[in-house]
């Protein structure tokens, strides 16, 4: 058989797909032969396994060779043990078995899996570091939660063996200390990769005996000036630990015993590193311990970001329990940074060459500094300006990577910020018109997060500015326009009456792009609205509708805009009495004439239902809204105008649907004013049920209200969703409390239903807010026996106000004792609260 260059170069030079195949395929077979065979041993076995690599890489099954993988890492030799990774059979099976293994593993076989346990367990402790290394790698790659719980002790004895062989001799004349600085850092990397696994990991490594071991690591090989105590230690081991940090503030929603993490990172990480890691990283920025780590004037700028990142975490989580001295120090530190690493002129990063190198390297220790500074609430705001300043400068660049990387950064960091100078907001609002499209999209985002926080900026200016750059977007930014029309509503600025004449120009601009269930989600929206602003709406559109001063550009806008069209026809028909009675009550004979020909030129324009769905689909709105102005008006033959108009429609056979609705709306002319006008009253307020852009195609669930009775609900029950469920504030009786904190109480409902034949079980579950402020972001899992399967239905509201209670529904089928593990996660005033616990039933399923 020939080498793995041979059979790739045959592979390549393959003049057809068809003699590939065949040159694959023989050569799969000779491999799935020869690994068979046990007297293929060193040299031979290794080149069939690489080419075993090779197709995997070209999409074959590989998984006939897993077992050799495995095979080749235990049969190495045990007693060669290379001091060296030159040589040496045992390291060349070693490095060629674990790659195949990382490789060819993924699948997670747990058989498998169970079967290199052994192996790994073995060569972290093998007297070669490379294959200790190598060992530890593959660990991280490839451990499960089971194979993580069996090793984690392996690890930490490991790391605890190397510091204190390191701690206990005099290092400077051996090369013990290069050697455990190699281990413990590959051992922490592999423990972050644990802890990603299996979170509840944490109570291993930060356990009584062991909460120490991440500050004795620190301490044996590192000084706080920056410089490093034993030869052959590197930075790299400073960076696994901080990685190891960063994991473990990271995974803390998934750590499920919650009464001790706080305890355990104070004892372990807090007390111990925080001003260690100051010091560090202050002696770090200002000078260049070694020619190695120097870049470009900066000293090892990796290192300082993960500093950086690592403090950032502490005080934000954990800045009350950090002494006033370390506070003081960390700020200085700082402000050290900002003012040593000098700003380099802007104007010239975007050359190209090495030139434009230089600051980008330079320039990421500011970026993460920044960042540091908004976001921790502790340091003063005079720093916070500083850092917004150098912001707005980095947006000056011609480099588009750097404005983007500004606009990403103030983006996380607007919602910490306390104030915004009017110079700073303008240069933000001028990067709506910057030709790269992400950085306009960033600074969208940037725009609507100000917007949300009132006392950054005066909002009337942001959406003037707003409104503007709709009305001068093109069809090449219709995403753009998207995104500011939904973040219009999600916002919720525009639903004030100081705010609400922006609704209806956004509705002017954006119209163009917005689907049917998007403008049936508007009426919603608009529906809603209190009677104040609903009132100033209504003048704001009929005063665009039926203005004889609107402009060439605002009639341009008009005359195209079909979600304008069905809004304004809507509207007409849900607000006439406030149109006819309040706007014209001195004249209203004009407007009269001015909505019935207007509902003539929309159906001139539609009259061909079928024609495509547009036309359904506004006809549908015309036809009701004829029917529902109707009852206001005084002029017989405007009446009678808009009665022909459904009677046009009810004889079109060809859309059986618009037919039978027009005819149902006759039949209801007949009725007496007093009569109709009940009929046809205003449809009562309604609830959002989906996200208007994220889920468009979700069907609505339209029901009555309990309160009012609205004949003409199934009318508009292809269009407007409503929902009957409303927050109750009382618990139905005979329900048992299951979980309760300072915040939230449990139930599970009396009607616990039972299928015995069916082995399933339908739970009712209610939230009960028994705080002071609103629950917010409210999710539950549900975990439930291995004989038992759980759906868990939706949750009525994933928001619940003070003294309110929601509704929610599980269904169990399966066999067995009926026990249900249950994690809740919400939000109160923006701050994360985990919860966990256990409730069984005293019945079977």
């Amino acid at each position: 058989m020939g080498s793995l260059k041979r059979f790739i170069k045959d592979v390549k030079d393959a003049s057809t797909p068809k003699k590939e195949r065949d040159i694959i395929n023989k050569e799969s077979a000779k491999i799935r032969t020869r690994l068979k065979d046990d007297s293929v041993q060193g040299e031979r076995r290794r080149t069939y396994t690489s080419k075993l690599l090779y197709l995997y890489i070209l999409g074959e099954n590989t998984s006939f060779g897993q077992v050799d993988c495995i095979n080749l890492l235990s049969k190495s030799s045990s007693s060669v043990s290379t001091l060296n990774y030159e040589g040496g059979i045992d390291f060349e099976n070693k490095r060629l078995g674990y790659l195949a293994a990382s490789i060819l593993l993924k699948d997670d076989n747990q058989e498998l899996l169970t079967l290199i346990t052994n192996v790994i367990s073995q060569d972290i402790n093998n007297s070669n570091k490379y294959i200790a290394g190598l060992a530890l790698e593959t660990l991280g790659s490839l451990a499960d939660r089971d194979l993580a719980r069996d090793l984690c002790t392996d690890l930490i004895t490991l790391i605890k063996q190397c510091v204190d062989k390191v701690s206990s001799i005099d290092n400077l004349l051996t090369n013990s200390s290069g050697t455990s600085n190699y281990l413990i850092k590959h051992a922490l990397v592999a423990a972050s990769s644990l802890i990603r696994k299996d979170p509840n990991l944490m109570v291993h490594f930060f356990s009584s005996e062991n909460h120490t071991f991440l500050a004795d690591i620190f301490t044996t090989f590192f000084n706080e000036d920056g410089s490093v105590k034993k030869t052959g230690t590197t930075h790299g081991l400073l960076l696994s630990l901080l990685d190891f940090v960063q994991t473990c503030f990271q995974y803390k929603k998934d750590y499920d015993f919650d009464n001790n993490y706080d305890l355990m990172i104070k004892k372990s990480i807090v007390g111990p590193l925080t001003e260690s890691f100051i010091s560090f990283l202050e002696n770090l920025s200002l000078i260049v311990t070694s020619a190695d780590y120097d870049v470009n004037g900066v000293t090892d700028p990796f290192l300082q970001c993960s500093l950086l990142e690592t403090l950032r975490e502490i005080f934000i989580s954990y800045g009350n329990d950090v002494g006033e001295n370390v506070h003081s120090k960390f700020k200085q530190c700082l402000l050290r940074i900002m003012n040593h690493q000098g700003l380099p002129d802007l104007q010239t990063v975007s050359n190209s060459g090495k030139k434009s190198s230089i600051p980008k390297l330079s320039l990421s220790v500011k970026y993460e500094s920044i960042k540091t500074i908004i976001m921790v609430g502790s340091l003063d705001s005079s720093l916070k300006s500083l850092a917004v300043d150098v912001l707005i400068k980095f947006l000056s660049s011609r480099d588009p990577n750097h404005k983007y990387v500004a606009m990403k950064t103030l983006s996380k960091g607007i919602q910490y910020m306390d104030k915004l100078d009017e110079k700073n907001l303008k240069f933000i609002l001028s990067c709506m018109y910057e030709s790269d499209f992400s950085i306009k999209r960033r600074s969208l985002a940037v725009i609507f997060e100000i917007l949300q926080n009132k006392k950054l900026a005066n909002q009337e200016v942001i959406l003037n500015q707003v409104i503007e750059f709709l009305s001068q977007a093109t069809s090449s930014d219709k995403e753009l326009v998207n995104y500011c029309f939904v973040k219009l509503l999600e916002t919720k600025v525009l639903e004030s009456v100081e705010n609400i004449k922006y609704l209806t120009r956004a509705i002017l601009y954006c119209g163009f792009y917005l689907k049917n269930e998007q403008i049936s989600e508007i009426m919603t929206v608009i529906n809603n609205l209190q009677s104040q602003v609903s009132a100033e709406f209504i003048k704001e559109l009929i005063n665009l509708l039926f203005s004889n001063d609107i402009t060439k550009e605002d009639k341009i806008f008009f005359e195209s805009n079909f979600a304008f069209k069905v809004l304004s026809i809507w509207c007409i028909g849900e607000y006439g009495s406030f149109i006819l009675e309040t706007l014209s009550k001195n004249n209203p004979a004009p407007v009269s004439n001015k909505i019935v020909t207007y509902f003539d030129k929309i159906s001139n324009d539609y009259y061909n239902p079928i024609a495509n769905e547009k036309s359904s689909y506004i006809i549908n709105y015309l036809i009701v809204a004829a029917a529902k102005v109707s009852t206001y008006f005084m002029d017989k033959a405007l009446i009678e105008r808009l009665r022909q108009l459904i009677i046009f429609y009810a004889g079109k056979t060809n859309n059986l649907v618009l037919s039978i609705k027009a005819n149902q709306l006759l039949s209801l002319f007949s009725q007496p004013t007093d009569t109709k006008r009940k009929i046809f009253a205003k449809m009562p307020s309604a609830m959002q049920t989906t996200d208007i852009f994220k889920a468009p195609n979700v069907k609505n669930s339209i029901t009555e209200s309990s309160n009012q009775v609205d004949l003409l609900t199934n009318l508009f029950s292809e269009n407007i969703g409503m929902i009957k469920d409303k927050q109750t504030s009382k618990v139905p009786d005979g329900c048992v409390e299951i979980f309760a904190n300072k915040n939230l109480k449990m139930f599970y409902g009396t009607s616990l239903h039972l299928t015995q034949n069916k082995h399933e079980a339908n739970l009712e579950v209610y939230y009960q807010n028994i705080g002071d402020n609103d629950i917010s972001d409210l999710h539950s899992f549900v975990a439930v026996g291995k004989t038992q399967n759980v759906i868990v239905g939706h949750l009525s509201n994933t928001n619940i106000k003070p003294n309110m209670i929601e509704k929610q529904q599980f269904k169990i089928t399966g066999e067995g004792h009926l026990m249900t593990r249950i994690k809740i996660q919400y939000k109160v005033q923006n701050i994360s609260n985990v919860e966990q616990f256990d409730y069984k039933f005293d019945k079977n399923i």
